[in-house]
């Protein structure tokens, strides 16, 4: 029901599985492959994605050149339904994050992994207090409604 990057440790490949809504709307097809594509920038094997990732990947498929106010006005509304996506993306947009700190937290991160990025690493690239770094160092639950 959702897009996904599907990580095979084994064979050292990522597949991106699209929505069905893909198939009908470009700008569907576009806002999932720029949110897959941050998750495929250092992809883990795991469904627990960090809320400061998920976060990323919402604002990175919301701003993408190809997504424009009209579509971006259309979706807003529907994504506030999925709270496993939303509450990260507004928690992650109290960073003002800048594309100089998301480089620097990218190159800084254990294994250029924003799976293991930390609450001291959000604070002190970001200057994030510590409850809202606490809030993106949360993970998304197994399943996704």
């Amino acid at each position: 029901p959702y897009a996904q990057s599907i990580v095979d440790d084994h064979q050292f490949t990522v597949a991106v599985r699209l929505n069905v809504a893909a198939q009908h709307h470009d700008l569907s097809l576009k806002y999932q492959l720029w949110h897959e594509a941050v998750h495929c920038l250092a992809p883990v094997n795991s469904m627990r994605t960090l809320w400061f990732e998920e976060g990323l990947a919402v604002q990175c498929c919301m701003y993408a050149p190809p997504i424009n106010r009209q579509y971006r006005k259309a979706t807003e509304p529907g994504l506030k339904r999925h709270r496993d996506w939303y509450d990260p993306w507004q928690a992650f947009k109290k960073l003002k994050a800048t594309d100089e700190q998301i480089r620097t937290i990218h190159e800084r991160a254990p294994e250029r992994k924003f799976d293991l990025i930390t609450q001291d690493l959000l604070i002190d690239v970001f200057e994030a207090s510590q409850e809202l770094a606490d809030t993106l160092c949360c993970r998304l639950g197994d399943t996704r409604a």
